[in-house]
């Protein structure tokens, strides 16, 4: 049987594995915080350590699980324009104004000039 003379504490538990389980979900945690498509609700992080000792209870087996809750991506909204094509069968297109092209008349400027040839006659 191996055993060590170091005490059972947190930052020894299963060889400091349980202490970096931990740090990973501390990681993932942070990074749903940081993330600016999440939601703003609380975040938790749940180190579960279960100990089942034999029928002497000389020996115990330590089970550590560590889980996180997170808060999950914010809705997402879009819109689309909804129609019939040439056959008459539904059809929808989503409205992306950043990615439309301009139209063929439009200008810069909010101004259209007139031309001089119109005014005459």
């Amino acid at each position: 049987m191996n055993t060590t003379d170091e005490k059972l504490a947190i930052d020894t538990l299963a060889s400091g594995a349980a202490m970096e389980r931990f740090d990973d979900a501390l990681a993932v945690v942070l990074a749903n915080i940081i993330d600016p498509d999440t939601g703003k609700g609380a975040r938790e992080i749940n180190l579960k350590v279960k100990f089942k000792p034999n029928d002497e209870r000389t020996m115990t087996e330590i089970r550590i699980e560590c889980k996180t809750k997170l808060q999950p991506a914010t809705e997402l909204t879009t819109h689309a324009y909804l129609g019939v094509d040439i056959k008459g069968l539904p059809e929808a297109h989503e409205i992306k104004p950043l990615l439309q092209s301009n139209l063929p008349f439009a200008t810069t400027s909010n101004v259209v000039p007139i031309k001089k040839e119109a005014m005459n006659d």
